[in-house]
């Protein structure tokens, strides 16, 4: 069963950019989603809002996603491509002369990195969101997320195999 998320439900998880990405040409032409017809609909979603065009809400989430995805450099592209387009790991590994694993691995690394409501290369200084940050972040590129993150896997090995 395929997932929908109302706007207002959105706080940028895994499944909720998941479900930006395999909806993002609607949402970049200003419609969001329709919710699946086998699935109860809530009568208080309303997914216009006040002082808003309706179009601007879904073109927002829209912008928020791409310029996640694009903080990923190469490999926001390659989950762009897979999750977006539908692209098969296979096909992107081919083109780009990796493994399916190494691609895999990619598009996993980016949806980590750009999942969560703040953004991870904003200080919460310079966070609009500042009043929902549920943690605190400093700001840090998608390569030094990267290599700490590979970093902290060693570091994980190493300390069970001492265990």
């Amino acid at each position: 069963m395929q997932h929908w998320y109302a706007p207002h439900e959105i706080t940028f998880k895994h499944e909720h950019n998941i479900f930006l990405m395999e909806n993002l040409s609607a949402l970049k032409e200003g419609h969001w989603p329709r919710e699946p017809v086998n699935s109860y609909t809530d009568p208080g979603i309303n997914i216009r809002s006040r002082n808003r065009a309706p179009f601007e809400i879904p073109c927002q989430f829209a912008a928020e996603i791409e310029n996640r995805l694009e903080q990923c450099g190469i490999d926001g592209i390659i989950t762009k491509l897979s999750i977006c387009y539908d692209e098969s790991s296979e096909t992107i590994a081919a083109h780009l002369n990796l493994t399916t694993g190494e691609i895999q691995k990619r598009i996993n690394r980016c949806l980590n990195y750009i999942s969560g409501y703040c953004a991870k290369w904003i200080s919460c200084e310079n966070c609009n969101r500042e009043d929902k940050c549920q943690h605190h972040h400093a700001s840090i590129t998608y390569s030094d997320w990267c290599a700490r993150e590979k970093y902290s896997k060693i570091l994980d090995k190493i300390m069970s195999n001492l265990s």
